[in-house]
């Protein structure tokens, strides 16, 4: 349910993330270039979103992100840059009910 003065940070009719697949719990995700484009302010809520999305999946403990097949860093809801794996934990901040 849509609820007013929420927003998504994924592009409209851009296909961000164009393949994942699943290996032991973690989610790997492959991120179209054009998510570079993205503003920073607006990437960490892409992230998050992407991250919440998936880890509320039963199996899916973290998420990897990928461009051209290689780990990129993203940014976590503190800040913080990782290119490691990233879990709900790290986007707890993000989440409505926080």
């Amino acid at each position: 349910m849509w609820r007013a003065g929420y927003r998504s940070a994924l592009p409209q009719g851009e296909e961000l993330v164009p393949a994942a697949d699943l290996r032991a719990g973690v989610a790997r995700v492959e991120l179209a270039p054009t998510f570079r484009e993205i503003p920073a302010a607006d990437q960490v809520l892409a992230v998050g979103q992407i991250v919440l999305t998936l880890t509320a999946r039963p199996g899916v403990g973290q998420v990897r992100f990928l461009l051209d097949g290689q780990p990129v860093a993203v940014p976590r809801a503190d800040g913080s840059v990782t290119a490691q794996p990233v879990s709900r934990d790290d986007y707890a901040a993000l989440r409505a009910d926080a």
